[in-house]
This record gives structure tokens, C-alpha cells and sequence, in this order.
């Protein structure tokens, strides 16, 4: 995902100055979907493990948590392919798209876990993987296709 990121972001940077100068690969674009996408797969599942711990869900388990997101995430490998385009309104739809369909999955699987606590404990972690998602989403949507 990282590399795809960084492919299709260099896509569409070249698109968009297309004739103007001589184009230059733009390596933080690496780094930057590297830190990004590692950052949001490793580091949130765990703290909502965490949290989950913290506020009693028995049945959290860290490497599902780490799956959940890693498979969420498939769906921005699809979203990147096509989303080079110079149409920003297109490329805005896509990314909403992508951002619906992993939320969708990642409510759906998570849940059950997430109701094993009390129920305003639970609806505030699902607001909170609705927005780290979300920011995810204009995060990729920014960085790579703007």
C-alpha cells in the first residue's frame, strides 16, 4: 500500500505540472505514506486495544485488532489506483467511497467488541474510529492526490 501510494501520488503530481518544468520525484511522498499508513495499522489498533483493556472488553484481542485494520485498509490500494486522475471531484468521490466501505467493515467487525463495555464507553470509541478514520482518508486524499 505504501508503495502504491507513493506510485500513484507521483502520477498525479506529474499530471498536474505536466509541461511546465522538468519533473523531480518527490521522495517524501515515501516517507510520508510510509509513516501514514504504519502509523495509523500499528499504533491505533493498539491503543484501542488499550482502551478496550483499560474500560474492560474481555474478549479484545491485539492481533485481531492489528488484522481488522490491516484488512480495512486493502480497500485504498483500489482507491489509489484510480484516483490519479486531474478531476477533483472525482477524486473526492473515490476517497469517500473508500473511506464508507473500510468504516463499514471496521464498525461491522468491531462491534462486538467494542459492546462487551458499558454503552457510552462504546459509542464514544465508535466516534473515535469514525474520526481517525476520516482523518486517514483526507490525510491520503491530501497528501497524494491534491
Amino acid at each position: 500500500m505504501v508503495v502504491i501510494l507513493f506510485l500513484t501520488g507521483t502520477v498525479s503530481q506529474y499530471l498536474a505540472r505536466k509541461g511546465s518544468h522538468h519533473f523531480e520525484y518527490d521522495f517524501r511522498l515515501l516517507s510520508g505514506a510510509a509513516g501514514l499508513i504504519y502509523g495509523y495499522t500499528f499504533i491505533l489498533p493498539v491503543a484501542l486495544w488499550g482502551a478496550l483493556r483499560w474500560f474492560g472488553s474481555s474478549s479484545a484481542d491485539l492481533i485481531e485488532c492489528w488484522a481488522l485494520y490491516g484488512y480495512a485498509n486493502l480497500i485504498w490500494i483500489v482507491v489509489a489506483l484510480v484516483s490519479w486522475s486531474p478531476l477533483t471531484a472525482l477524486n473526492w468521490a473515490l476517497v469517500g467511497v473508500g473511506f464508507g466501505w473500510t468504516v463499514f467493515f471496521l464498525l461491522r467487525n468491531l462491534y462486538p467488541v467494542l459492546s462487551a463495555t458499558d454503552m457510552k464507553t462504546s459509542k464514544i470509541l465508535l466516534i473515535v474510529v469514525i474520526v481517525l478514520h476520516a482523518a486517514l482518508a483526507i490525510a491520503i486524499k491530501v497528501l497524494f492526490f491534491a
